[in-house]
């Protein structure tokens, strides 16, 4: 895609975001046929569609990428200032979910198309960033495995889902065609059943992948391992039903701060890799 219409859209998109955040939305008939225009998150969800195409198809944008990530990553200081700053800003969003429960959705962790979802969606997408750039840099030098491109994918999809709820599409299917999950989960767990091999797929490619490439960096590899358990406990009190009453809130604080924090433990594996290997074989030079 040609820079200039990828600007173009992206300031398009934006555009569409402020009409929509001025006017809580709008309505668009054609003919009988009324659509509406609603959901906030929408065009955050084109902008990271568009940006992740544009990574995958355009080596100028990838370059560009890679001028920032090697900023971050060629300066120790700089790296633990920045994933310092995510995990602080992990914790605010945890103190306002906490200090503002009842009030207001544009915290609250358990609702949807708010600050926590923009931020958890973009954790994810920095990631797929991430991990394109290792594939990408080492290709050339035949350091790295195809695997990395499809967690990279991974990466991006769990950002537009984080946004798109897709994995909630599947619910209507799956309460038409096996009825019998009702009597084993929630009715808003049916996605669990679609989810899950993704997701046991997303672990296993993870860890094999990561234990080949960091299992001479232990501490690296550590990382890897605590993101997953992170990620592992999240699922487990998704599908929990079993919690004390009056726990509810705190339930979903710990599920929401340890799958962002999971990301950024992912996000912080991920820099100093490329930082060891921008050192040993400058892969960061465009």
């Amino acid at each position: 895609m040609p820079k200039k219409l990828f600007w173009f859209l992206i300031l398009l998109i934006l555009i569409y975001e402020v009409i929509l955040l001025v006017s809580g939305g709008f309505s668009v008939r054609f003919g009988g046929l009324t659509i509406l225009f609603e959901r906030t998150s929408d065009p955050i969800l084109l902008i990271i569609l568009l940006a992740g195409i544009q990574f995958l198809s355009a080596r100028s944008f990838r370059c560009s990428v890679k001028d920032v990530i090697s900023k971050i990553v060629q300066n120790r200081k700089r790296l633990i200032a920045f994933v310092l700053g995510l995990i602080i800003f992990e914790m605010v969003l945890g103190f306002l979910h906490v200090y503002f429960s009842g009030r207001t959705f544009a915290f609250d962790l358990d609702r949807e198309f708010n600050l926590p979802t923009y931020f958890s969606a973009i954790l994810f997408l920095l990631n797929f960033f991430i991990i394109g750039t290792i594939y990408y840099s080492e290709k050339n030098s035949g350091l790295t495995q195809k695997e990395v491109w499809v967690i990279s994918i991974i990466f991006l999809f769990l950002s537009l889902d984080e946004l798109g709820r897709f994995h909630e599409a599947t619910i209507p299917f799956l309460e038409r065609n096996i009825p019998s999950l009702v009597s084993v989960f929630n009715s808003n767990k049916y996605w669990v059943v679609v989810m899950i091999p993704f997701i046991l797929l997303t672990i296993f490619l993870l860890f094999t992948l990561m234990y080949r490439k960091l299992r001479i960096h232990p501490w690296l590899l550590a990382g890897t391992v605590l993101a997953l358990i992170l990620w592992i406990i999240v699922l487990w009190l998704e599908l929990w039903e079993g919690y004390p009453a009056g726990t509810y809130k705190f339930k979903v604080l710990v599920e929401e701060e340890f799958e962002m924090l999971g990301s950024t433990v992912f996000l912080s594996v991920f820099l100093v890799y490329l930082k060891i290997q921008n050192d040993r074989h400058h892969v960061l030079q465009c």
